[in-house]
C-alpha cells in the first residue's frame, strides 16, 4: 500500500464519534458527528476509538489506520480463497480463478483504502462462512457476533447459518447460538445501557427505528 491520505467520507465521522465515547459520552443519541449521529451498533466503536486515539498521538495516523484495513483487505482474500477451495473442490481451477479475480481487483483494493467499517463487517462474515465450512460452530457464533456488533449487515447470513447449525448439529446448537447472540450483543452495550431504549433504536442492531412502531 502505498502512502495515501485518501479515506471515505465516512471516516471522519467514525473518528468523531469514537471521540465522544472517548470523552465520555455514553447516551447513544448524543453520540454524534457533523453527519449525524451513530447508526451503527457498539462494536463499530470499539474499533474505532483506538483509530482515535493514534489519531491524537501522531499526524501519520491515517496511514497507520490504512495499515490495518490492508490487513483486514489481505484476511479477506484470504477466507473467500478457502471457501472457494472447498466449494470447488472438484474443480480447484474455478478456485483458482476466483483467486487471481480477488488479487486483479483494482476497485476493491482502492475500496479498502476508503476505511468503511463495510470491511470489518466483510471480514466477520466471511469468518463466520469460513468456520462454519471447517465444522468448528463456535468460532463461527462468535464471528457472527462481532460483525453484527459492527453492523447489522451480517443478519443476512442468519437464514443459512441457522439452516447449517440446524442441519448439523441440532436444535441443540441453535439454542446456544441464540444465547451466545444475547449474551454477547448485552456485554458489548452494557457502557451505553444509560439510555437502552435509545441504544437499540440508534444503533439499528435489531432494524431500523420504524421497526419498533
Amino acid at each position: 500500500y502505498r502512502k495515501n491520505y485518501q479515506y471515505g467520507i465516512d471516516y471522519s465521522a467514525y473518528i468523531n464519534q469514537a471521540g465522544c465515547v472517548v470523552s465520555g459520552e455514553t447516551c447513544y443519541p448524543r453520540i454524534s458527528s457533523v453527519q449525524g449521529p451513530c447508526f451503527y451498533p457498539a462494536g463499530h466503536l470499539y474499533f474505532f476509538v483506538p483509530a482515535y486515539l493514534v489519531h491524537t498521538y501522531t499526524e501519520h495516523a491515517e496511514f497507520i489506520v490504512k495499515i490495518v484495513f490492508a490487513m483486514f483487505h489481505s484476511a479477506n482474500i484470504y477466507l473467500a480463497s478457502s471457501i472457494a477451495f472447498r466449494y470447488f473442490k472438484n474443480e480447484p481451477r474455478r478456485a483458482q480463478f476466483v483467486v487471481l479475480l480477488l488479487l486483479a481487483n483494482e476497485y476493491d483494493r482502492q475500496f479498502h483504502q476508503l476505511m468503511y467499517n463495510d470491511q470489518i463487517m466483510a471480514c466477520c462474515l466471511l469468518a463466520t462462512i469460513y468456520f462454519v465450512a471447517e465444522s468448528m460452530p463456535t468460532a463461527a457464533m462468535i464471528m457472527f457476533n462481532l460483525g453484527l456488533s459492527i453492523k447489522i449487515g451480517v443478519f443476512l447470513l442468519l437464514p443459512s447459518l441457522l439452516g447449517q447449525l440446524q442441519y448439523r448439529y441440532g436444535v441443540g446448537m441453535l439454542l446456544k447460538f441464540a444465547l451466545s447472540l444475547y449474551v454477547i450483543q448485552k456485554v458489548l452495550c452494557i457502557p451505553f445501557m444509560i439510555c437502552p431504549d435509545e441504544y437499540f433504536t440508534s444503533s439499528r442492531i435489531f432494524g431500523h427505528a420504524e421497526w419498533y412502531a
